[in-house]
C-alpha cells in the first residue's frame, strides 16, 4: 500500500515501456525519495515505541493499574519476607494426642509433684513422637534439675532420632545432675556407641569424681564386652579409692560367670587393700546369678573385714543356694562378734535355718548388737509346730530381755530393733510385751513401731 501510494501508477509500467531519460531520472529519484521518507517513518516511529516502553511508570501507579500483572517465574514460588515469616507449626499429623496432651501438661505443670513429672517424661520419650520430643525439649530448658536429670535418663529409651543429640549436649551440661541422668541415660541405650560414651567419661580426669563414678556404675549395666574392659581396667589402673570401689560396684552388677576370673584373681592378690576387698565382696550382693559357692570361700579369710563382707554379702544377695550347713560351721568357728552378727543375718535370709543348731550360741552371745541379731533369728522358729525348745527360751529369757532394751536402751536402733524381733515372733507373751511398751516408753518413734505392729494384728 505505501509503495503504491508513493510510486503511483506509473511505476507499473516500468521495464516494460521505453521511457526517455528526463523523465526516467525523475521518475527513480521520487522513487528514492519516497522510499527514503517511508524508512525515515518507520525508525522515528521505532525510537517513539522504544522510549515509552523503556520509561518508568509513575511511582503511584501500581500494576494493577498500569494493566501489567507481575507472576513470578514457575520454578520460585512467592516467598514471604524474612520479617513477615510465620511461626514454624507443628504438621497436623503430628499434633499429640489426647494421651500424649495429658503427658505434656503433667510435664510442665509444676504444681505437680516430681516424681509425677518424672514419670510423664519417662512415657513421653518411650512414645518418640515430635511432640512428645518437643515437649522434653522445652521442659530441658526450664525444668528444675531433678526433673531434667530424669529426662536425661528416660531419653536413653527413646526411638526418636534427637534422642541420642540430645543425651551427647547434656554431657556437656553446667547441671551435674542432668550429666549423670544422661549416662544413665546412655546405659539403658546400651549399644557399643554407649559404652565408648561411658568409658570415656570414667576415664576422664577433667570430669567431677561424681560423674566418673556414675559412669562406673552405668558400665556395670550394660551388656557389652567392652564395658567389662573399662571396669577392670579402672580397677587395675586408676588410682583413686572411690573410682576403684565404684568400678568394683560396677563388677558387682555383673553376672558372676563373667567376672569370677577377675574377681579370684583380684581379691587373692597381696597387695590389694582392705577396702578395696571389701568393696569387691560386698558388690556381689548385685550379681543376677548365684554367688554364694563363691563367698563362701570369702567368709574364712584371714581379714575379719571381709569375712564380715561376704557374710553382709550373703545375708543381702537374690540367689546365694543352700548354705545354710556352711554358715552354722563358720558361726561355730567365728571369733569376731561382728562377723558373727553378719552369720546370723545370713542364717536369717535362708529358708527353714536349723535354729536349734545355733541356739547355745546365742545364748552365750554379750554382744548387744549381735546378741539382738541373734535373737532376730530365733524369734523366726517360734511359731513353727516343732518350736518346743527355741520357743521356751525366746518367751522365758529373750521377751524380758526385749522388752527391757525397747525401753532403757541408750541406742534409738537397738530400742527400734527390740520391737521389730518381738513382732517377728508374734508369740502371745511377746504381743504383751509390745502392749507394755506402749504404755511405758518415752520414745515416740518406739511407741509407733509397738503400736504399728498391734495394729497389724488380726482382731479377735
Amino acid at each position: 500500500m505505501l509503495e503504491r501510494k508513493f510510486l503511483g501508477s506509473d511505476a507499473m509500467t516500468i521495464g516494460r515501456n521505453s521511457t526517455p531519460p528526463v523523465v526516467g531520472r525523475r521518475r527513480t529519484a521520487g522513487l528514492m525519495f519516497g522510499v527514503f521518507l517511508m524508512a525515515a517513518l518507520i525508525v522515528v516511529t521505532g525510537a517513539l515505541l522504544s522510549r515509552k516502553s523503556s520509561a518508568p511508570a509513575p511511582a503511584d501507579v501500581s500494576e494493577r493499574d498500569s494493566g501489567l500483572q507481575a507472576e513470578p517465574p514457575a520454578s520460585e514460588p512467592t516467598r514471604p519476607p524474612p520479617a513477615a515469616r510465620p511461626v514454624e507449626i507443628q504438621p497436623a499429623s503430628e499434633q499429640p494426642d489426647a494421651a500424649s496432651a495429658r503427658l505434656i501438661a503433667l510435664l510442665h505443670d509444676v504444681g505437680q509433684p516430681l516424681k509425677v513429672r518424672r514419670q510423664a517424661a519417662r512415657e513421653l520419650a518411650r512414645l518418640g513422637s515430635n511432640a512428645a520430643m518437643a515437649a522434653l525439649k522445652r521442659a530441658l530448658q526450664d525444668g528444675p534439675s531433678q526433673l531434667r536429670a530424669g529426662i536425661a535418663e528416660s531419653l536413653g529409651e527413646s526411638p526418636h532420632p534427637d534422642a541420642t543429640r540430645l543425651l551427647l549436649d547434656l554431657l556437656n551440661s553446667n547441671d551435674e545432675a542432668a550429666v549423670r541422668g544422661a549416662l544413665r541415660g546412655f546405659a539403658a541405650r546400651g549399644d557399643s556407641d554407649a559404652v565408648d560414651v561411658l568409658g570415656r567419661t570414667l576415664f576422664d580426669g577433667q570430669k567431677s569424681e561424681a560423674v566418673r563414678t556414675e559412669a562406673a556404675l552405668a558400665l556395670g549395666g550394660v551388656n557389652q564386652p567392652a564395658a567389662l574392659t573399662s571396669l577392670t581396667r579402672a580397677v587395675t589402673e586408676l588410682g583413686d579409692e572411690t573410682l576403684v570401689e565404684h568400678a568394683l560396684e560396677g563388677l558387682g552388677k555383673r553376672p558372676l560367670a563373667e567376672t569370677r576370673e577377675f574377681l579370684t584373681g583380684y581379691l587373692d592378690t597381696p597387695n590389694v587393700p582392705t577396702e578395696a576387698r571389701v568393696a569387691a565382696v560386698e558388690a556381689l550382693s548385685q550379681a543376677p546369678d548365684e554367688v554364694g559357692s563363691f563367698l563362701l570361700k570369702y567368709i574364712g579369710d584371714s581379714d575379719p573385714e571381709v569375712r564380715a563382707a561376704a557374710a553382709w554379702a550373703l545375708s543381702a544377695a537374690e540367689n546365694v543356694g543352700e548354705v545354710r550347713d556352711q554358715l552354722v560351721a563358720r558361726l561355730k568357728q567365728e571369733s569376731d562378734a561382728t562377723v558373727r552378727q553378719r552369720l546370723y543375718q545370713a542364717l536369717t535370709s535362708q529358708e527353714q535355718p536349723d535354729v536349734l543348731a545355733v541356739l547355745s550360741l546365742v545364748q552365750q552371745e554379750r554382744n548387744p548388737d549381735t546378741r539382738l541379731t541373734g535373737l532376730q533369728l530365733v524369734a523366726g522358729a517360734c511359731r513353727g509346730d516343732n518350736a518346743g525348745a527355741v520357743a521356751t527360751f525366746f518367751n522365758e529369757t529373750a521377751v524380758p530381755e526385749l522388752q527391757g532394751t525397747a525401753l532403757g536402751s541408750a541406742n534409738p536402733q537397738q530400742r527400734l530393733l527390740a520391737v521389730m524381733v518381738l513382732r517377728r515372733a508374734g508369740t502371745p507373751i511377746a504381743v504383751e510385751a509390745l502392749q507394755e511398751i506402749v504404755r511405758k516408753s518415752p520414745d515416740p518413734k518406739v511407741v509407733e513401731a509397738a503400736q504399728s505392729v498391734l495394729r497389724q494384728r488380726p482382731q479377735k
